[in-house]
């Protein structure tokens, strides 16, 4: 449905904000462009670092902003061991490689295929979907050749490749700890036990480094006391959030207003402390990252 009335210009209306949804918008091969423009356009329009438009904000957890810090990456980085192997797709991906940590997963099925630079053996995923790739017929072809440990809700036509299942239980069946835009913080509650012998992924992954005898301890010691590390520094544990029904404040919350970005009781090392004066747009790669705008 449109809103009657006259067409509304991207140049002239201030402010404005540009909703991007996580996938359509991505799920194409110039996906990373399509996002490009878009950043672009807030910029070039004066519509970035503005109330009412764009506003600058880093994820608190799970790649959601809720306005306050977590110690979500360096939980990771606390056990990464030192000397990996170089990530699956690293070089093909130069974006990529410049700003995530992770292995670039369109790039797993070739690597299995042609076992190059070195071959993968074993693939444990949690709700693969093959048919989201391009070429998914490849992706089917190259889970044969590997030791492949799938969990999912359902059996799905890519855990029908799986030497192994587990089975996973839905949102309703398990307790998370979510956060909220506006500083809140949430373990959701379950509304029933969990069916049959299914777990929730993260108590499946616990258990798992328990069987294994990871040298993890913090892994090992359950779901909750990963939680715990990783909101450390918020006021809150795991156990208070689960006295409440309903969403809390967080008290290490940074607020965002019309003066700038105001930082309460405890301070982003990734914000800026001032307003952003200036963007810049850069086409090529810049000793071996690719901003998509300077700040000044």
């Amino acid at each position: 449905m449109v809103a009657a009335g006259p067409p509304v210009s991207a140049a002239t209306a201030k402010p404005a904000a540009i909703h991007q949804s996580a996938s359509p918008i991505g799920h194409h091969i110039n996906g990373f462009q399509n996002y490009r423009a878009i950043i672009a356009l807030s910029g070039l329009t004066g519509n970035y670092d503005r109330p009412g438009g764009m506003m600058p904000m880093p994820a608190t957890y799970t790649l959601q902003c809720a306005g306050f810090p977590t110690k979500e990456k360096e939980f990771a980085d606390e056990i990464m061991p030192g000397e990996a192997s170089r990530r699956i797709g690293f070089g093909r991906f130069p974006v990529w490689d410049a700003f995530e940590d992770e292995f670039q997963m369109m790039a797993l099925a070739k690597q299995i295929r042609e076992k190059k630079p070195y071959p993968i053996k074993a693939v444990y995923a949690l709700g693969l979907n093959a048919k989201m790739f391009p070429r998914s017929d490849k992706m089917f072809e190259a889970l044969k050749d590997v030791f492949f440990v799938d969990t999912d809700l359902f059996m799905t036509d890519t855990a029908k490749y799986a030497d192994i299942v587990l089975p996973c239980c839905s949102s309703f069946e398990r307790g998370e700890y979510k956060v909220y835009p506006g500083g809140f913080s949430m373990f959701t509650k379950p509304v029933i036990q969990p069916l049959f012998e299914s777990k929730s992924d993260v108590d499946i992954l616990c258990e798992l480094a328990g069987y294994m005898k990871s040298d993890d301890d913090m892994l090992r010691s359950g779901y909750e006391n990963c939680v715990d590390r990783i909101i450390s520094d918020t006021g809150l544990t795991a156990e208070k959030l689960k006295e409440s029904d309903l969403p809390v404040m967080t008290p290490a919350w940074v607020t965002v207003t019309t003066l700038g970005l105001e930082l309460s009781q405890v301070r982003f090392s990734a914000l800026v402390s001032s307003r952003i004066r200036e963007i810049m747009f850069f086409r090529r790669m810049n000793e071996g990252a690719w901003p998509s705008a300077s700040l000044r």
